[in-house]
């Protein structure tokens, strides 16, 4: 708080402005000898080094004393300013209430008093020393012209600030130089150690990313922290630390092919491959192939469709190798071999060999078929698959064997059998 010693003194003279801090001393400021109103002195006001509020008021009294009095119009709107100096300047502020800054409507008595509240703030720490503090009131003259008086009044001020010692401050949670993923870059924080006003923390200021996936959140970017003490002084300090966001994959390449599947890795009908580069954390550029869809209509044993693509994360590629045979085998037949009789017949054992072809994914056709028993008619079937599954049956074979020959018996069947040992007697 402030501190003085009351001391109320009638101020009678002719021109004279005073100030008058409410609580406070009213002690005789300069004065100057002038005609009119007067505004009484104010309060010098001692402050230590606590943060100290002096609310006070302006006084001023209707005179008319004087060769040639200079009054205030009655309700005029009065300009109050006020200016506080000393060698160094200062953070004391002194200012007027800006509410009861008219003169009464009845303005014509002499000793006629209004007040106007003032507060003066001195801050925490201000250094020792005296402060001046000018007031000036202005409003029209009840004679025309403006009517100004001004006085002023001391603060003075007893503190020795304490000692001061910088702070430092520091960029936490990064590390500089470092590379993070994107989406896991730490928390930058800034930790402040000052033996005055004790540790503290707060956010640090990100800068903007830079590099040629910046719009992309990929690049360089620093952290910057700057902390100012309370003082004296005050003193400060700074630190930034740069890392890297990165890009922590390549992208993603996905083939999509779509046909009718036929047996292992071949297909038998057109078949279209579309690609599907992505990348969640970069810009994806291609550098070759990666068309959005290719349709295969020729037979082949093989034709490559490929994709190669980059980001901030690095190169990949991809390729697929597409087989496509949609011919089933031709030429597919049966072919018997044997003795060969009387057609259609065979005297001897007899195999059947199934034949076929296949110009793209290759044939496999039906077993060696062998065949002994006597037949007088075996229907015999065979079929050809090529490599992709497609399968031409041939046309039935009806096969027919006989190996053995006939045989012949002789019967009498007329003569007179009379002799010995088989001999007939008569024609026979």
């Amino acid at each position: 708080m402030f501190r003085g010693t009351t001391l109320k003194s009638a101020i009678a003279l002719v021109a004279t402005l005073a100030l008058l801090a409410a609580g406070a001393s009213i002690v005789r400021a300069d004065s100057v000898d002038a005609d009119g109103d007067t505004l009484e002195t104010g309060n010098n006001i001692t402050a230590s080094c606590l943060t100290e509020t002096d609310n006070g008021v302006l006084k001023l009294t209707y005179d008319s004393t004087g060769s040639n009095p200079k009054h205030y119009v009655a309700g005029t709107a009065l300009t109050i300013s006020s200016v506080v100096t000393n060698a160094g300047g200062s953070a004391i502020t002194s200012a007027a209430s800006n509410s009861t800054n008219n003169v009464a409507a009845i303005w014509n008595a002499d000793g006629q008093t209004m007040t106007i509240p003032i507060t003066t703030v001195v801050p925490a720490n201000t250094p020792g020393g005296t402060y001046k503090v000018d007031y000036t009131v202005a409003g029209a003259g009840a004679g025309g012209g403006t009517v100004s008086r001004s006085r002023h009044f001391n603060v003075t001020v007893t503190c020795t600030p304490p000692s001061n010692t910088a702070p430092t401050v520091s960029v936490t949670g990064v590390t500089s130089g470092a590379s993070y993923n994107k989406g896991s870059v730490p928390a930058a924080v800034c930790s402040v150690t000052d033996a005055q006003d004790g540790p503290s923390t707060f956010p640090a200021t990100l800068s903007a990313i830079t590099g040629p996936y910046a719009a992309d959140g990929i690049g360089s970017q620093t952290a910057s922290c700057s902390y100012t003490d309370a003082g004296p002084g005050p003193l400060s300090d700074t630190d930034s630390v740069s890392y890297n966001i990165v890009d922590s994959s390549a992208p993603v390449i996905t083939p999509t092919v779509t046909g009718t599947k036929g047996s292992l890795d071949w297909y038998t009908s057109d078949v279209t491959v579309q690609w599907t580069v992505t990348d969640a954390q970069s810009t994806v550029a291609i550098d070759s192939g990666c068309a959005p869809s290719t349709t295969f209509t020729a037979d082949t044993t093989g034709v490559t469709s490929s994709c190669t693509a980059h980001s901030a994360g690095g190169s990949a590629s991809d390729s697929v190798t597409v087989k496509l045979d949609k011919t089933a085998p031709t030429g597919v037949a049966l072919a018997p071999s044997g003795t060969a009789g009387v057609a259609p017949w065979f005297t001897s054992n007899v195999e059947v060999i199934t034949n076929g072809t296949d110009a793209t994914s290759g044939v496999s056709c039906t077993d060696s078929q062998p065949f002994s028993a006597e037949t007088s008619g075996t229907t015999v079937n065979g079929f050809c698959t090529n490599g992709a599954g497609l399968t031409t049956n041939a046309s039935p074979l009806t096969l027919k064997i006989d190996k053995t020959g006939p045989s012949a018996e002789l019967n009498v069947t007329d003569g007179t059998p009379g002799g010995t040992n088989g001999w007939y007697t008569s024609d026979v």
